[in-house]
């Protein structure tokens, strides 16, 4: 006759199964939106101009990634809305599906982008501000979004009210990193200024989009494999949620550089003459 756990597992103050079960609510919603607009694209195409000039397929495939993305995200998050415990396990594992749920925020984000950019000169203005409110604004949201749900880990392994950990120090940098990237690097790589360091040239919509999915599912299978081998009162080693972090980061400043080395690119400068 076993004791049931609960009793000695160390629990934080928020209520992670109905975060988690809004989380996932959110995610099949936006999802059907995905799936919905995919079918309209596809069956509205046929037989017309965009059909034979495949300017709709990125925003085709992007709508498709991201439809995947949310699938992925709203199951695992269902998953974790169904513990009893707001502690151990499900203190770990909020971070690293949130990672997902970050990359498939991006991917809808990227979506709406493929979408204006496919009208043409009509919505230039407007493609350009999404883009730079992307690459600029969204992602040290997002960093910043990642690193407080690594707190949650923090509160759960040192109690409420701890002092600065080493996760929380490489958090904070990596928010920083990414506010100074769309305040400073952003622009100059917008204007084809590499510096050396990163390759003058976007990479395809294609490439972005299975960067992100591999985040994803990436997340996903993390989520499986702790839910599946690590027992409700576990905590996670450290390392684990500092991967998160760097994970994120690093998939975040891809997608600003991306978004910013393609502006030249898709957004073409006005001559001089127009712009007196």
């Amino acid at each position: 006759m076993g004791a049931s756990p609960v009793p000695s597992c160390k629990e934080v103050a928020a209520d992670l199964a109905a975060t988690a079960g809004l989380y996932s609510s959110l995610a099949g919603i936006v999802a059907g939106f995905a799936f919905a607009t995919v079918l309209a694209l596809v069956t509205t195409r046929l037989g017309r101009e965009e059909a034979r000039t495949g300017r709709l397929n990125p925003v085709v495939l992007v709508l498709i990634a991201t439809f995947l993305a949310l699938v992925l995200t709203s199951l695992g998050n269902a998953v974790l809305a169904a513990t009893t415990i707001s502690g151990g396990r499900a203190a770990s594992e909020v971070s690293v599906l949130g990672s997902g749920f970050v990359s498939a925020g991006i991917l809808a984000l990227y979506a709406i982008l493929q979408a204006l950019e496919a009208v043409g000169d009509e919505a230039r203005e407007l493609s350009l501000f999404v883009r730079r409110t992307i690459g600029r604004v969204v992602t040290p949201l997002f960093m910043f979004y990642i690193s407080s749900e690594v707190g949650i880990y923090l509160d759960q392994r040192h109690g409420d009210g701890h002092g600065l950990t080493p996760l929380d120090v490489l958090g904070l940098t990596l928010v920083t990193i990414l506010l100074a990237i769309g305040a400073v690097l952003y622009p100059l790589w917008a204007r084809g200024r590499a510096l050396g360091l990163l390759p003058g040239t976007p990479v395809s919509v294609r490439d972005f989009t299975r960067v992100f999915l591999a985040v994803s599912f990436l997340s996903t299978a993390t989520f499986a494999c702790m839910d599946q081998f690590m027992t409700p009162c576990a905590s996670a080693h450290p390392l684990l949620e500092a991967a998160v972090l760097l994970v994120t980061f690093l998939s975040l400043a891809f997608a600003s550089h991306h978004l910013a080395v393609g502006e030249a690119v898709s957004i073409p400068q006005r001559p001089e003459a127009e712009r007196r």
